[in-house]
Protein backbone atom coordinates (compact mmCIF):
# COMPACT_ATOMS: atom_id res chain seq x y z
CA UNK A 1 0.00 0.00 0.00
CA UNK A 2 1.63 3.17 -1.32
CA UNK A 3 0.94 6.48 0.61
CA UNK A 4 1.41 9.86 -1.16
CA UNK A 5 1.90 12.43 1.50
CA UNK A 6 2.34 16.05 0.20
CA UNK A 7 3.04 17.88 3.44
CA UNK A 8 4.35 17.72 7.06
CA UNK A 9 0.28 17.44 8.56
CA UNK A 10 -0.44 14.79 6.27
CA UNK A 11 2.82 12.84 7.49
CA UNK A 12 2.05 13.57 11.13
CA UNK A 13 -1.39 12.49 10.74
CA UNK A 14 -0.86 9.49 9.19
CA UNK A 15 1.91 8.61 11.37
CA UNK A 16 -0.08 9.06 14.46
CA UNK A 17 -3.34 7.32 13.25
CA UNK A 18 -1.10 3.99 12.05
CA UNK A 19 0.65 3.88 15.58
CA UNK A 20 -2.83 4.14 17.19
CA UNK A 21 -3.51 0.97 15.35
CA UNK A 22 -0.73 -0.61 17.47
CA UNK A 23 -2.13 0.46 20.93
CA UNK A 24 -5.03 -1.67 22.27
CA UNK A 25 -7.98 -0.12 24.69
CA UNK A 26 -6.20 -0.16 27.77
CA UNK A 27 -3.39 2.13 26.31
CA UNK A 28 -0.44 -0.36 25.92
CA UNK A 29 1.06 -1.37 23.49
CA UNK A 30 0.16 -4.89 21.96
CA UNK A 31 1.99 -8.10 22.68
CA UNK A 32 4.71 -9.31 20.29
CA UNK A 33 2.32 -12.83 19.61
CA UNK A 34 -0.93 -10.55 18.88
CA UNK A 35 0.85 -8.27 16.92
CA UNK A 36 0.63 -9.16 13.17
CA UNK A 37 1.82 -5.84 11.77
CA UNK A 38 5.25 -5.61 13.41
CA UNK A 39 5.93 -8.95 14.42
CA UNK A 40 9.53 -8.78 15.79
CA UNK A 41 9.48 -5.55 17.10
CA UNK A 42 8.83 -5.07 20.91
CA UNK A 43 7.45 -1.71 21.96
CA UNK A 44 7.84 -0.08 25.57
CA UNK A 45 6.43 2.86 27.44
CA UNK A 46 8.81 5.14 28.81
CA UNK A 47 7.78 7.89 30.76
CA UNK A 48 8.02 9.52 34.15
CA UNK A 49 10.10 6.58 35.91
CA UNK A 50 12.60 7.11 33.11
CA UNK A 51 12.84 10.72 33.31
CA UNK A 52 10.60 11.94 30.49
CA UNK A 53 8.63 14.19 32.95
CA UNK A 54 6.82 16.14 29.98
CA UNK A 55 3.65 14.80 27.95
CA UNK A 56 3.78 16.92 25.21
CA UNK A 57 6.84 16.29 22.62
CA UNK A 58 7.35 19.11 19.67
CA UNK A 59 10.56 16.76 18.00
CA UNK A 60 12.81 13.66 18.12
CA UNK A 61 16.19 13.53 16.47
CA UNK A 62 19.22 10.96 16.71
CA UNK A 63 22.24 12.34 16.89
CA UNK A 64 25.52 11.35 15.71
CA UNK A 65 26.83 9.59 19.14
CA UNK A 66 23.32 7.56 19.44
CA UNK A 67 21.51 9.80 22.06
CA UNK A 68 17.80 10.13 20.88
CA UNK A 69 16.74 14.08 21.64
CA UNK A 70 13.27 15.19 22.45
CA UNK A 71 12.30 18.80 22.41
CA UNK A 72 9.12 19.67 25.03
CA UNK A 73 6.98 22.35 26.40
CA UNK A 74 9.33 21.83 29.28
CA UNK A 75 13.03 21.73 27.97
CA UNK A 76 15.31 19.30 25.94
CA UNK A 77 15.63 16.18 26.80
CA UNK A 78 18.63 13.66 25.56
CA UNK A 79 17.59 9.70 26.29
CA UNK A 80 20.92 7.09 26.42
CA UNK A 81 18.74 4.17 25.89
CA UNK A 82 18.15 4.04 29.58
CA UNK A 83 17.26 7.41 31.08
CA UNK A 84 16.41 10.92 30.35
CA UNK A 85 18.18 14.49 31.13
CA UNK A 86 16.57 17.44 31.04
CA UNK A 87 17.99 20.27 29.83
CA UNK A 88 16.00 23.68 30.61
CA UNK A 89 16.68 27.14 30.69
CA UNK A 90 19.04 27.13 33.94
CA UNK A 91 21.04 24.95 32.05
CA UNK A 92 21.45 27.61 29.50
CA UNK A 93 18.65 26.88 26.81
CA UNK A 94 17.18 30.25 25.92
CA UNK A 95 13.57 28.67 26.26
CA UNK A 96 11.87 26.22 27.69
CA UNK A 97 9.58 25.95 24.43
CA UNK A 98 11.60 23.71 22.27
CA UNK A 99 10.08 23.49 18.83
CA UNK A 100 12.89 21.85 16.78
CA UNK A 101 15.88 19.98 17.54
CA UNK A 102 18.46 19.70 14.81
CA UNK A 103 22.31 18.07 14.04
CA UNK A 104 24.24 20.35 11.94
CA UNK A 105 27.35 18.62 9.90
CA UNK A 106 30.13 20.36 12.60
CA UNK A 107 28.12 18.23 14.90
CA UNK A 108 25.99 20.79 16.89
CA UNK A 109 23.07 20.38 18.19
CA UNK A 110 20.82 23.69 18.00
CA UNK A 111 17.95 24.04 19.73
CA UNK A 112 15.17 26.19 18.37
CA UNK A 113 12.30 27.89 20.56
CA UNK A 114 9.33 29.44 21.13
CA UNK A 115 10.83 32.43 21.85
CA UNK A 116 13.41 33.25 18.91
CA UNK A 117 16.68 32.98 20.50
CA UNK A 118 19.19 30.44 19.46
CA UNK A 119 21.28 27.68 21.78
CA UNK A 120 23.25 24.85 20.56
CA UNK A 121 25.01 22.31 22.56
CA UNK A 122 28.79 21.55 22.13
CA UNK A 123 30.96 19.61 23.68
CA UNK A 124 29.16 19.13 26.82
CA UNK A 125 27.60 22.39 27.22
CA UNK A 126 24.86 24.47 25.89
CA UNK A 127 25.59 27.66 23.92
CA UNK A 128 23.90 30.76 24.15
CA UNK A 129 23.62 34.50 23.89
CA UNK A 130 25.02 34.92 27.36
CA UNK A 131 28.10 33.02 26.37
CA UNK A 132 28.72 32.91 22.85
CA UNK A 133 28.94 36.38 20.95
CA UNK A 134 27.44 35.31 17.51
CA UNK A 135 24.23 34.09 18.67
CA UNK A 136 23.82 37.57 20.40
CA UNK A 137 23.16 39.01 16.74
CA UNK A 138 20.49 35.40 15.56
CA UNK A 139 17.81 36.60 17.84
CA UNK A 140 14.97 36.51 15.57
CA UNK A 141 12.08 37.99 17.42
CA UNK A 142 9.88 34.97 16.39
CA UNK A 143 9.56 31.38 17.84
CA UNK A 144 11.30 29.17 14.86
CA UNK A 145 10.40 26.00 13.89
CA UNK A 146 12.84 25.09 11.21
CA UNK A 147 16.59 25.33 9.53
CA UNK A 148 18.57 24.21 7.46
CA UNK A 149 22.64 24.16 6.80
CA UNK A 150 23.45 26.74 4.25
CA UNK A 151 26.57 24.78 2.44
CA UNK A 152 27.99 28.68 0.60
CA UNK A 153 27.84 30.05 3.70
CA UNK A 154 29.87 27.23 5.81
CA UNK A 155 32.55 27.00 3.26
CA UNK A 156 33.19 30.93 2.63
CA UNK A 157 33.62 31.52 6.40
CA UNK A 158 35.96 28.05 6.79
CA UNK A 159 38.09 29.95 3.83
Amino acid sequence: MIFLIRNNYKLIFSILFFSSLLINKKGFTQSVSNDSIFPFEKFINLGEYEGLTSKMIHCIIQDRDGFIWLGTNSGAFRFDGKTFKRFTIDDGLTDNEVFTIYQDRTGRIWFLTFNGRLSFWKDGKIKNPANTPFLKKAFLKESVFSCFDDWRLLERDSS
